[in-house]
């Protein structure tokens, strides 16, 4: 079972690659895993007219500082230019029951932060809700095949 959403994961790499700033050749796209959460670091900052509130609100805008290499990613089904990448990450993070992306900027970084959570507090957390669970309902919280999830 995935620690985070593929999307998710592929959407903050992906964006990370397309958006940055090449201008800033000391720098590199950084994936940094830690165990309770990864964080992806792309040189530069957002470009306009995209700011922090429009993409933690989860407003639809799309603006490319590398328009060609954006649509030669496109082209290849990595991405799409429709601004929709970053509201979908939200939305599988939380389909996941897990803790919403962190996005900031500092020191000319942007960051995106995906956390993943132990499952058993989230098991917890349902159960004192409810007293049972069917299989079928553990696998739909946590997107697992029925081969993935205990019997």
């Amino acid at each position: 079972m995935p620690e985070y959403p593929e999307f998710a994961w592929q959407e903050a790499f992906v964006n990370a690659i397309a958006h940055r700033d090449y201008r800033i050749t000391s720098q590199e796209v950084e994936i940094w895993l830690f165990d309770d959460r990864m964080e992806i670091k792309s040189p530069g900052l957002l470009v306009e007219p995209i700011t922090l509130v429009s993409l933690l609100t989860r407003t639809s805008v799309h603006a490319s500082r590398n328009p060609l290499f954006v649509r030669v990613l496109a082209d290849y089904g990595l991405m799409r230019e429709e601004g929709e990448g970053i509201p979908r990450m939200f939305e599988e993070m939380e389909s996941y029951y897990l803790k919403l992306p962190d996005l900031d900027i500092a020191d000319n970084i942007f960051r995106v932060t995906l956390w993943n959570t132990p499952r058993f507090p989230v098991l917890r957390r349902l159960l004192s809700t409810q007293k049972t669970m069917s299989n079928t309902e553990y696998r739909k919280i946590f997107g697992m095949s029925r081969y993935q999830s205990f019997p």
